[in-house]
């Protein structure tokens, strides 16, 4: 009887290490999948800002927001002027 009982625990043991090293696998293909991600963003990220070719990511970031701000200035120009010659 025990050795039937040993048996069990055996395969439930090989089944706990067989699930764990898939859902170790699993994780590490979806790490991989998201850093390929991301460095597809900032090389898009990197064609739309000005000089953002020659930057690191966290320079790039921080002249982004800069390129957003002075893209937002311009915008209110743009209508404070509009309505001031009623175009």
């Amino acid at each position: 009887m025990e050795g039937g009982i040993r048996n069990l625990e055996l395969i439930r043991k090989r089944r706990s290490r067989l699930a764990a090293r898939r859902r170790r696998e699993t994780l590490r293909k979806v790490g991989r999948e998201n850093g390929r991600s991301v460095r597809r963003k900032v090389v898009e990220l990197q064609k739309l800002v000005p000089g953002g070719e020659e930057l690191r990511p966290h320079q790039l970031l921080a002249r982004t927001a800069n390129y957003i701000f002075q893209l937002k200035v311009q915008v209110l120009l743009l209508r404070a002027l509009s309505k001031l010659y009623m175009i």
